[in-house]
């Protein structure tokens, strides 16, 4: 992509590669003051080039870096803000809208904020009955289903679990292993110990 746009310096297609690459550096990379950098650029080209989803994802984002770098009410508002505009009809992308709100799982789920988390996934199941959707946080499984595991949730994290070790089994080796662990801890809480052990040497 940045090949594809370097001659083209003033593409507002700029800005969303800025998100992601932000994206890539935090989640994978683990590099927040560079992911950081990059969100705030993808909010410049936004704002210049007027596209609102876009300047939506780039706030998101600057939230979760902040909360990552332990700036976790700074971090909180801008996520809030997001959130509530992803889901309160201002945005038309449904790839928008569910970024924004695994955005704030993510962010939830590293700082164990389980009443922020339960309340916006009862947002979010309102806008899944609204666009009937199966599985909105599908980008994000893993994580809301760790949510639901501390909230007791059980059945419904297994359901989350099972659905990322299914499909991430051949594609995406790295989530499975990690649905596998977390699916384990689930075991554990339930006295099935037996079972916990061999998901625990799965994800090894």
């Amino acid at each position: 992509a940045q090949s594809l746009l370097a001659p083209h310096p003033d593409a507002p297609e700029l800005g969303w590669l800025e998100l992601w690459r932000g994206h890539v550096l935090l989640l994978f990379d683990d590099d927040p003051v560079s992911a950081r950098r990059s969100a705030a650029r993808a909010g410049e080209i936004a704002r210049a080039s007027a596209l609102p989803d876009l300047e939506l994802l780039a706030r998101a984002l600057d939230g979760l870096v902040l909360v990552r770098e332990g700036e976790v009410a700074d971090g909180m508002r801008r996520l809030d803000e997001a959130t509530a505009a992803a889901l309160s009809g201002e945005i038309g992308d449904l790839d928008v809208i569910t970024t924004a709100c695994c955005f704030m799982v993510y962010a939830c789920e590293h700082v164990r904020d389980y009443d922020r988390a339960s309340q916006w996934q009862g947002r979010v199941d309102s806008l899944s009955r609204a666009w009937s959707i199966r599985d909105p946080l599908a980008a994000c499984r893993i994580q809301n289903a760790k949510l639901l595991l501390w909230q007791g949730r059980w059945g419904e994290a297994e359901a989350h679990l099972a659905q990322a070790m299914e499909s991430g089994g051949a594609s995406r080796p790295a989530n499975a292993r990690e649905a596998a662990a977390v699916l384990g801890e689930l075991r554990r809480r339930q006295g099935r110990t037996a079972e916990a052990e061999a998901l625990f040497l799965k994800a090894e």
